[in-house]
């Protein structure tokens, strides 16, 4: 594997497999791929990848996203910003931290809001991205300020967003509509509690989602928008396919809104498994399913 040290001294790998940094354990190589861990590292990739003309992508925690078997052509930026403090009610912490490291943090303080990150292996970027939610909780409730990083024109901006502006929606944000603007760090304000009553929340969510969802497994998260007024669980249920298998990956029989992944698993027929649900969904119950993962590298 080369290594290039052509930026500031940064070493970015080339032809890199990218299966090891997502939840799916599945995906082919990026051409080019580098871990950044502070904001002047990210700016030197991001000046490099305008440089030479590359497509890029940004990686957080690697839930909720399918990478093409032949991978992706251009730099791969994984995000390793990690910092975060908690002040008084407050938490700021960069688009890398462990969504769940922060969900207990928060909870041994006595602060509540973030327990619906408990069991979730994403980060603060890729939360704030989807508006992750669970439990009735959703990151719209606690978010205040995002900063970001903009590229216009080949310049690079940073800006400030409040939570009016982010547009927060069901499992959608202002983020989904803008791929050039990258998340940076967030600010979320937490309701003062015990620490009691948030651990015990802790441990109720992650109770109820250890029952009902497969966790441990090689899965991206659920992979559909709930429709308005219908459970996507529901309706893949409803059309029989629980269970239902191709190749090396299987639809969970502990909640059918999962795709599971094996080791013979491959993006290809994780796309046919998804095809297959939403065609038997709209042509037997004439619902159209939407989405939540995203598509890399196709």
């Amino acid at each position: 594997m080369a290594k290039l040290n052509t930026i500031n001294n940064l070493n970015i790998q080339t032809n890199v497999l990218l299966a090891p940094y997502t939840a799916f354990k599945i995906g082919g190589p990026a051409d080019y791929f580098i871990v950044v861990k502070t904001e002047s590292e990210l700016i030197s990739a991001l000046n490099w990848a305008i440089e030479k003309k590359l497509p890029y992508y940004i990686l957080s925690g690697g839930s909720n996203i399918l990478v093409a078997d032949h991978g992706f052509r251009g730099l791969v930026i994984k995000m390793a910003l990690d910092q975060y403090k908690i002040v008084r009610h407050q938490v700021i912490a960069d688009s890398g931290v462990s969504l769940q490291l922060l969900a207990k943090k928060s909870a041994e303080l006595g602060l509540e809001g973030l327990e619906f990150g408990i069991g979730v292996p994403g980060t603060v970027g890729g939360a704030v991205y989807g508006n992750a939610g669970a439990a009735g909780q959703e990151v719209k409730n606690v978010v205040t300020k995002v900063k970001i990083l903009r590229i216009e024109k080949n310049k690079l901006k940073y800006a400030s967003l409040g939570r009016s502006a982010c547009r927060f929606g069901y499992r959608d944000s202002i983020f989904k509509k803008n791929k050039n603007w990258i998340i940076l760090s967030a600010v979320f304000n937490l309701k003062k509690s015990t620490p009691q009553r948030c651990l015990d929340k802790l441990a109720q969510i992650l109770k109820d989602k250890i029952a009902n969802q497969p966790l441990g497994a090689r899965s991206a998260g659920s992979i559909f928008i709930n429709p308005p007024g219908h459970s996507a669980w529901d309706l893949i249920c409803e059309v029989e396919l629980k269970g239902c298998r191709i190749g090396g990956v299987q639809i969970s029989e502990k909640h059918a809104n999962y795709i599971i992944a094996t080791d013979n698993a491959t993006a290809e027929q994780v796309v046919m498994l998804i095809a297959m649900i939403k065609q038997r969904v709209r042509d037997r119950l004439k619902i159209q399913l939407q989405e939540e993962i995203q598509y890399v590298g196709f």
